[in-house]
Formats: C-alpha cells, structure tokens, sequence
C-alpha cells in the first residue's frame, strides 16, 4: 500500500490540497485549526484530535493540547520551546516526556 503524501480540507469555500511535507505545524482554534505550511496559512473546520488520527505518526507529534508538529521542520529544541524555522511552539507539560522521547529517540548524539 503506498504511502500517503497529502490530504484535503475545506478552507475560504475552497478544497485545498495540503503536503504532509509542507506542513509545518497546526495550531488549535476553539472549533478550528490553522494548518501553517510553508506556502501560507490554511483554517479549516476540524479539531486536532480528528485531524492528528490522520496525521503520519512517525512525522508528527502533538506537543501541546494546541499544537501539533512536524517533527521533520524542528530546528531547535530550546527549554520548553521548539523551534520550526521562524516559528516556536511551547511544549506542554504534560506532552513533555513522550514529546521528548519521540522526537529524540535515535537521533541524539551525546557522549
């Protein structure tokens, strides 16, 4: 079964294709979410917990109750800030350890 690349939402009247790739992070809006990509911001009706079920779980982890991140995009992990490029999404306390762990796993190098 191929892998999935893209996805649609509804968003301004219009359907709009959206690359797994080009998403940077989503962000949460009491019943709405704003998927920021790298070609711009797209609001669309769905929740996070119903757009993340069809999210890539080995590309995107939810970092905060408000927040969803494509790990491929991180940059910097400063404290409880992670940096996506120009963007920074705080990780939430409790999504910390899991966040951590998923994003870390075999990818850091210390001695």
């Amino acid at each position: 079964m191929p892998v999935k690349s893209t996805f649609f939402v509804k968003s301004g009247g219009k359907i709009e294709r959206v690359l797994f790739d080009e998403l940077i992070y989503i962000e949460a809006l009491t019943n709405y979410i704003t998927l920021h990509t790298t070609g711009g911001k797209l609001i669309t009706y769905l929740t996070i917990k119903g757009v993340m079920e069809k999210l890539p779980p080995e590309k995107f982890v939810q970092v905060h109750k408000s927040y969803i991140i494509n790990t491929d995009k991180i940059t910097t992990i400063d404290g409880n800030t992670i940096y996506l490029g120009n963007h920074q999404v705080v990780i939430g306390q409790s999504f910390r350890n899991d966040v951590m762990e998923k994003v870390l796993k075999d990818k850091f190098l210390k001695r």
